[in-house]
């Protein structure tokens, strides 16, 4: 914006950029200020102003201020339908915006919160390819971002390291953005980086910091009135106590998300609530959990939900592994090998194989077993689950009676502190 200014006044008196910029600067800051690549500096301007006939406060945009400043409250709002995915929306309201305060949407400032919109749409859309170029094309830019922008782009990076499966490296960007949305009470973003913050702890077998997390999360969720994020919530605080076997207290997160979720028509929700509230059953010994789990089954078909499905036909293994119903595991593991091609999440790969693993035990085929346990391992120490490493060498060393089992396990459980 100010950069066009500078140059239309310019042309104006015809001048060049090495004459106007005789006597007062280097000519290629003429060039980067009408690129807005830098803001022209008041002592600067001076000078400037006066070669051009003009104020310095005009020169430099102080006459913009206001609008741009309004400009970047409603800037919140497009954010925010960004976040609620919103996009047909968004773009109607941009473009209103363009028509309306078309000389201040070129602000850099601006500039700057229209980019980072676009680039929390791929963001949200999981086009995590694009969103890392967009990225980088904003360190080339050298432009600088602060206070919302900012913590929208730290919260991407934090997403992009979670896809990642760098779970660390995505905490701290998460906090940062944290502390950005607390001192610009984003209320809207926190029940969703306070979320990722607790999934991620949850993902390093944290429980307890995930649970806090977590609450933290519902507790923004209930103050905004979203009831999508809360049962979402729920769901996630039933899994990280299960995590610890305070498998009463997960069954009472679900059966709050099933209260919740009959307010919502999310089919995809519903099937997750059903599967957990399966496998809580499961553990503790109940009658109910392929009522659940058919449940679950159901709405996955439904939804196409491959993930889910293959998650919910894995347990249904297990639950017959339990009642040793060995046909009808087998059935259920060979029907799989044909789907698991389409399958990318190393967690659900690792489970697959232990699984496929316990079934073999089950049936004396201990070669076999020992190797869907070392595939199993791999697929561990992708999703970064060095506890289960650890626990399934364990595992392989009593089975097996192979010595060397236990050295390994004690390496991935050393790297967790010591506990398996």
């Amino acid at each position: 914006m100010i950069g066009n200014r500078l140059k239309a006044l310019r042309l104006k008196k015809q001048l060049t950029q090495d004459e106007l910029s005789y006597g007062i600067i280097s000519p290629s800051y003429i060039s980067q200020f009408e690129n807005d690549k830098k803001a022209i500096p008041r002592y600067i301007a001076k000078d400037l102003a006066k070669k051009l006939d003009v104020s310095v406060d005009y020169l430099i945009g102080e006459d913009l201020q206001k609008e741009v400043s309004e400009l970047k409250i409603k800037f919140v709002e497009l954010f925010n339908l960004i976040n609620e995915k919103k996009y047909t929306t968004f773009e109607q309201e941009l473009d209103n915006l363009k028509k309306e305060h078309n000389e201040s949407m070129n602000h850099p400032d601006i500039r700057t919160h229209v980019i980072l919109c676009y680039l929390f749409i791929e963001f949200k859309k999981k086009n995590f390819n694009t969103t890392k170029q967009m990225i980088s094309e904003l360190k080339d830019d050298d432009i600088p971002i602060e206070g919302y922008p900012l913590m929208i782009l730290y919260r991407v990076k934090g997403g992009i390291e979670y896809s990642k499966y760098n779970y660390e490296r995505s905490l701290e960007y998460f906090k940062k953005s944290i502390d950005i949305a607390i001192a610009k009470k984003c209320k809207e973003h926190l029940g969703n980086i306070y979320r990722s913050v607790g999934t991620c702890y949850a993902l390093m077998r944290s429980y307890y910091k995930a649970v806090n997390s977590f609450n933290l999360a519902l507790k923004c969720y209930q103050k905004t009135a979203n009831i999508q994020g809360q049962v979402s919530t729920h769901i996630n605080l039933g899994n990280s106590l299960s995590d610890i076997f305070e498998e009463e207290e997960a069954l009472e997160q679900y059966h709050n998300a099933l209260s919740l979720v009959k307010f919502l028509n999310d089919p995809h929700l519903e099937a997750k609530l059903e599967f957990n509230i399966s496998l809580v059953n499961f553990k503790l010994g109940n009658a109910e959990p392929l009522r659940h789990l058919n449940k679950a089954i159901n709405l996955y078909k439904e939804t196409d939900d491959r993930n889910g499905l293959f998650r919910a036909e894995l347990l249904r293994c297990k639950i017959n592994l339990s009642i040793d119903d060995l046909n009808e595991v087998r059935n259920s593991l060979f029907s799989m090998l044909y789907k698991v091609n389409e399958i990318n999440n190393p967690n659900i790969l690792a489970d697959y194989y232990r699984t496929f693993g316990d079934y073999f035990y089950a049936n004396e085929y201990i070669k076999e077993y020992e190797s869907y346990y070392k595939k199993s391992i791999e697929y561990y120490k992708k999703a970064n689950r060095l506890k289960d490493v650890s626990k399934a060498y364990l595992h392989l060393a009593k089975k097996t009676k192979d010595d060397s089992f236990y050295k390994y396990s004690a390496i991935y459980a050393n790297k967790m502190g010591g506990v398996i």
